[in-house]
């Protein structure tokens, strides 16, 4: 084939060559015009190319078609048109070829001429410089309105422009709301008299439709689709008559933005003015969101703009850096701010150097190594398991440390710390699969800080370690075994019961021939409480991770060893780990509250992180309350309840929990108010799961503390689940020992005041609640000998006044002397007396709850104020659930005041869906008008979203569907900024949805199995349970087999063998 041979496409047909070249030969001149005209030609933009071919190809084809003197008539006008035009180019030629934006090539690409246009990937691009302008081209800027992404379009930045209708990118306003806006229209006054003077008000109704179709013209407003013109389009205007349209106002939009820009140059003169202040700088930062889009929250930013608003704040902190150096007040603050906006832009590794040397700077922030372990235990692509606990492990040495040097009162908050680090350890090793690392760690705390021998109280810490070591190589039974004596009594007499051997867990004559296999296998595996295996035991040998050494533990155990960290707080934090509930304690050192509103810990009711089992829920709601003693009975255990219910090996986990509560009970050292909430917390244990050792455990208790109230009244609840008879009996029974007891134990007779009285009220008894509290607190057995029925009006009026005054003076002694429960259970008999005795209207005993709250919240007691808020529920249950008259805004009102104080508490959120759930248009005005970003809604608030969708989903009417579902779980967890985007909680609730919802088409829970599988790293429980659910052939083999391979690269653990099928 020739050089010169041309590829046979329509798009690459060359351009007519000349006949000969001795025809004609131009001068130098017009040949570098003419090779100029055909560059310039090239260079037009792409629709004058086009219509130049196309005229070229046009005329072509013609000449070949047509006959010549028949195509010259044809095409005259057009060359006419090409003769007149030749002139200026000429005069436009010359200016290019002394323009400085480009140098003309007259000898060029032979290519150029064959293809009819230069090669796109030869010709360099221009370079951005910032604001428009270009590299090299000092008086040249480009014009984005002209330019595409095939070509730059440049002007002169020294010929003033002329500004076009289109806008800038970040600060237009095309963010303003697109809908139109629309005002009322005040009534005439002349019209309003008149019709109050007429004797009747016509109403105009439509005319009738005739054959002509008259009528749909006077029907003013609607849309007629039969003209002749065409479709006709919709009018804007509004319906009602008493609205108008509203003109968008460019003014407004303008001053929000100069405003919006004079505030920028204020807070940018006070950064400089004060380059040190901290507070000056995030204000700053903090208003760039304003700059981006004025008048529109941050949430509603898209994900280019999130980033560009990051940008502008990291070059803020990089400036703000400058001044604020290491070791001056606000560093630590500042590196957390700078962090979490690069979060948005930087890499995982790019973020991950910053943390490096963040942490290197401010190794003893606390702040900075708590976000820091989010950052290692939710990183999709960087996880480790070795490299998550090296960092958990760091941060509690590093605490320790900080511990030390701290004083009195830093040291309190930091023990604090320490105790939500090793509860979120604890958790992510569970989650991994080391469960019996998990039960070790605690049982070693458990050991030292309630069985530590008394001779060791004042030695050091190695000398404490080296004991406990000793004690635990000896395999002797441990805290929560059978025949457990604890640590003090081997110290003291060297003796002590070996440990029981576990029993296994593992058939080993079962073959593991198939990933399903696998998958069921090591789900029958995980599933199972396991108690960490004894050297001896078989299950030791061929699985190692079933035998904990201390050595295994002794870098956990080492920065808790110190005397500081309070011991009720290790119990409150194992409690939570085993999903018991809360004491009923008023210390404020303990967070259990705030630990259920940690995304990473919540767990939902009923939780064994399967959805295996899934079925429709019907409302999805995360338990966060404050507990009380009446609460604790009732379903205070509930969800430990449920979750044992799906164990393979409950009543190991049962018994285990059953020898912990009984050996803290039996600790000398709790013999005192705390030891008493302790052993209420046991019979409450021992109701709900334990009910026929309910009685002889209580029994037991009262015997070793015989003057408790508080006890008495805790049989009684017990009883009271059963049979209310038995109850009442032992009531009585203890409010006649008041006279026996010692004085500074009265304070406790509220308990049964207010436990009884609720009972009989659950009964339907409230008449003989009232009168029995009457009774008892005038010290009668209630029978009133009288001989007219006013004198009886006039005695019980009398005696309700003399127990209400009591009931006051006693809640106002109780709050001073900071016994805040009871000062609450003061308050909430006060208002049931109120609600008995005015024909159960619901005013009085609200003013009364709203009277008692205020005065709690003046006092700074947050939660006296939550908990008297929750047994407002309990008096407004009562009025719903008998169908008495009520006013159904006035209880919603009530309602959405107490979330205001308390937004998290899932017992007022439950009520208030319950309430509002057949008004969904004020459900959906209440969350328009809701000012809180979803981005601040904490997992509790998310849950119940979540929940009130899938509820209304559940009806055709409600305006819900599975779209709005999904898209709820989708905002919670798959956000750039959401906070709760690694709840293990919110993510096993939307597998259920999907697995229950599903049916045959298995595909959108597979999305979300995969989803989870980057989202929670560390949860090894999430990928078995996919691979068991969708090995059937959702999951191919291949995408079985990358699951088990990315369980051994993250390190987590398999019990299985599977080597020999991957």
């Amino acid at each position: 084939m020739a050089s010169n041979a041309i590829p046979k496409f329509g798009s690459f047909k060359p351009k007519a060559k000349p006949e000969s070249k001795q025809d004609t030969k131009p001068d130098s001149r017009s040949s570098g015009r003419s090779n100029h005209h055909k560059a310039n030609e090239r260079a037009l933009p792409d629709d004058g190319r086009t219509r130049r071919r196309g005229h070229d190809d046009s005329h072509g084809r013609r000449i070949s078609s047509l006959d010549s003197q028949h195509a010259e008539p044809l095409w005259e006008p057009e060359r006419k048109r090409q003769k007149l035009t030749d002139a200026p180019r000429a005069a436009e030629l010359d200016e290019f070829e002394e323009s400085t934006q480009f140098v003309v090539d007259r000898r060029g690409d032979a290519k150029n001429a064959i293809y009819g246009s230069l090669h796109r990937y030869n010709v360099p691009a221009y370079h951005r410089t910032g604001y428009g302008n270009v590299i090299g081209g000092l008086s040249s800027k480009i014009d984005r309105e002209a330019s595409d992404g095939k070509e730059v379009t440049l002007v002169s930045s020294l010929k003033p422009r002329v500004r076009s209708n289109s806008s800038r990118v970040l600060s237009s306003k095309y963010g303003k709301d697109s809908e139109t806006k629309l005002r009322f229209i005040a009534a005439q006054s002349d019209q309003a008299d008149d019709r109050a003077g007429s004797d009747f008000i016509e109403i105009t109704r439509a005319k009738r439709r005739e054959h002509d179709y008259n009528g749909a013209d006077d029907q003013g407003g609607s849309v007629d689709y039969r003209s002749i013109d065409g479709k006709a389009k919709a009018d804007e205007a509004p319906i009602d008559d008493d609205l108008e349209v509203v003109a968008s106002d460019d003014n407004a939009s303008t001053d929000l933005e100069l405003r919006t820009r004079q505030e920028s140059a204020v807070l940018s003169k006070k950064a400089k003015a004060n380059l040190k202040s901290l507070e000056a700088w995030l204000a700053l930062a903090e208003h760039q969101s304003k700059l981006v889009r004025p008048g529109i929250d941050v949430s509603s930013l898209t994900s280019s703009e999130r980033r560009t608003l990051a940008d502008l704040k990291l070059s803020i902190f990089n400036e703000a850096s400058k001044h604020i150096s290491p070791g001056t007040a606000g560093r630590e603050s500042l590196l957390s701010a700078m962090i979490d906006e690069g979060r948005l832009v930087w890499d995982n590794a790019k973020l991950a150097s910053k943390w490096k040397e963040a942490l290197v700077e401010q190794n003893s922030s606390v702040l900075l190594w708590a976000k820091y372990l989010n950052f290692v235990q939710d990183s999709q692509s960087n996880f480790r398991y070795e490299t998550c606990k090296h960092a958990y492990v760091e941060c509690l040495n590093i605490l320790h440390r900080a511990c030390e040097s701290a004083n009195d009162a830093s040291r309190a908050e930091i023990n604090r710390v320490q105790i939500y680090v090793l509860l979120r350890f604890t958790a992510f090793v569970r989650g991994a699969g080391y469960d019996e690392l998990a039960i070790a760690i605690w049982q070693a705390l458990i050991e030292m800080h309630f069985f530590a021998p008394s001779s060791l109280s004042s030695a050091g810490a190695s000398e404490r370690l080296s004991s406990l070591e000793e004690f635990w190589e000896s395999e002797v039974a441990r805290v929560g075994e059978e025949n457990s004596l604890g640590w003090a009594k081997y110290h003291d007499s060297g003796e002590g019961t070996p440990r029981e051997s576990q029993p296994a867990v593992k058939d080993k004559t079962i073959p593991c021939n198939s990933l399903q296999k696998f998958a069921d296998e090591e789900n029958t595996l995980g599933s199972a409480f396991l108690l960490p295996a004894s050297t001896y035991d078989d299950d030791a040998v061929t699985d190692p991770f079933r035998c904990v050494m201390f050595s295994d533990i002794r870098e956990v155990i080492e920065p808790l060893s110190n005397t500081n960290i309070q011991s009720w707080s290790i119990v409150e934090s194992f409690f939570h780990f085993m999903r018991l509930p809360a004491i009923s304690l008023q210390s404020i050192h303990l967070d259990a509250y705030e630990w259920q509103r940690d995304s990473h810990l919540a767990t939902p009711p009923g939780d064994n992180s399967s959805f295996a089992a899934a079925r429709q829920p019907e409302r999805f709601l995360l338990p966060c309350r404050r507990e009380m003693t009446a609460i604790l009975f009732e379903d205070g255990f509930d969800a430990l309840k449920s979750d044992l219910e799906q164990q393979p090996m409950k009543d190991t986990q049962l018994r285990f929990l059953d020898k912990v509560l009984g050996s803290l009970g039996s600790v000398s050292t709790l013999n005192t108010t705390n030891g008493e909430l302790l052993a209420e917390y046991y019979i409450a244990f021992k109701a709900s799961l334990m009910p026929t050792e309910t009685a002889k455990a209580a029994k037991r208790i009262l015997k070793q503390r015989p003057s408790s109230m508080r006890l008495y009244n805790a049989y009684a609840l017990a009883e009271a689940r059963n049979e209310t008879a038995k109850a009442l009996e032992i009531w009585s029974a203890a409010l006649s020992l008041q006279r026996r007891i010692k004085s500074d134990q009265h304070h406790d007779l509220i308990y049964l005041w207010h436990s009884r009285f609720i009972c009989q009220v659950k009964s339907g008894d409230e008449r003989g609640a009232l009168q029995q509290l009457l009774d008892t607190a005038n010290g009668n057995d209630g029978r009133i000998e009288s001989e007219g029925q006013s004198d009886h009006a006039s005695e019980f009026s009398t005696r309700q006044l003399r127990l209400s005054r009591r009931i006051e003076e006693d809640s106002d002694r109780m709050h001073l002397l900071g016994r805040s429960e009871h000062a609450v259970l003061c308050a909430d008999l006060l208002a049931w007396i109120s609600y008995l005795t005015t024909e159960n209207n619901t005013d009085r005993p609200l003013h009364i709850y709203s009277k008692y709250s205020a005065k709690f919240a003046r006092d700074n007691g947050s939660i006296a104020t939550e908990q008297l808020h929750q047994c407002k529920v309990r008096l407004i249950q009562t009025h719903l659930e008998r169908r008495r008259p009520h006013k159904p805004s006035v209880l919603q009102q009530e309602l959405e005041d107490s979330l205001k104080l308390f937004p998290d508490n899932s017992v007022l959120l439950d009520l208030h869906a319950r309430i509002t759930a057949q008004d969904r248009i004020r459900a959906l005005v209440r969350e328009e008008k809701a000012t809180l970003s979803t981005s601040a809604l904490s997992v509790v608030q998310w849950a119940f979203k979540i929940g009130e969708e899938i509820r209304r989903s559940a009806h055709e009417t409600s305006g819900s569907t599975s779209n709005t579902v999904r898209a709820a779980f989708s905002n919670a967890l798959l956000r750039n900024d959401s906070t709760v985007g690694h709840s293990p909680a919110l993510w096993l609730a939307w597998s259920c949805y999907e697995f229950a919802s599903a049916g045959t088409n298995m595909q959108r829970a597979r999305s979300v199995f995969l989803d989870g599988l980057r989202y929670l790293p560390w949860m090894k429980s999430w990928a078995i349970q996919g691979m068991k659910l969708f090995g059937n052939g959702t999951l191919s083999q291949s995408e079985m087999k990358q699951v088990c391979e990315l369980l051994h690269e993250r390190g987590l653990r398999v019990r299985v063998d599977v080597e020999k099928l991957l």
